[in-house]
């Protein structure tokens, strides 16, 4: 990993300068910014580096967010070569996706403020699903980002392809809510459509 600069002045072809970093190296998967560190992937595609200036030792450096979490990556009978191919971040949940090459969906929350470093692994359901990728887009009110998962499936012996959502958190003021409208109850399932007849 490099630093760029022009010195004291915009960078051009007679005074570009290059410095190096880290020595780490990346993965083709596409880097992330998160709050003020970049998130990248080590070029054997197991480890998520924060690469972010350090006062104390002058430089950037590249810690390893990966420590004592190896096995959520790799994991299962056949895992020995799973590596992270993807990686999307969902700024108002504070986690960060990632789709491995073994078809996993797991998420880092990620929290500055309170040295928060958790790794989670999600199960995707059904039968025969695997992932084509991911995004995260904001919703219509711009309040919350939602994760999209592109899915096949097969389906009566036929493969298809959803664009399936995990949106926001479910929260209700009452513990025992006896609203009668749909869109006021608790509904999770895996590849459902909510129907109003």
């Amino acid at each position: 990993e490099y630093v760029v600069t022009g010195g004291n002045a915009a960078v051009t072809a007679s005074n570009v300068l290059i410095q190096p970093q880290t020595n780490h190296g990346g993965a083709a998967a596409q880097t992330k910014r998160v709050e003020q560190a970049t998130l990248f992937i080590t070029r054997d595609g197991k480890r998520v580096r924060e690469y972010r200036y350090n006062n104390d030792y002058g430089g950037y450096m590249a810690r390893n967010l990966s420590v004592g979490s190896e096995h959520v990556v790799s994991h299962g009978s056949d895992a020995a070569g799973a590596e992270i191919v993807q990686m999307v971040h969902q700024a108002s949940r504070g986690i960060i996706w990632f789709v491995t090459s073994r078809n996993s969906l797991i998420g880092l929350t990620l929290d500055n403020d309170t040295q928060t470093i958790a790794w989670h692994r999600h199960t995707i359901g059904g039968t025969d699903a695997s992932i084509n990728g991911i995004t995260v887009i904001p919703n219509s009110s711009g309040t919350f980002d939602d994760l999209y998962i592109s899915i096949k499936r097969t389906v009566a012996g036929s493969s298809v392809h959803y664009l399936e959502k995990i949106g926001g958190d479910f929260d209700h003021t009452t513990l025992k809510n006896t609203s009668t409208d749909d869109d006021d109850q608790a509904w999770f399932a895996d590849s459902a459509k909510r129907v109003k007849v």
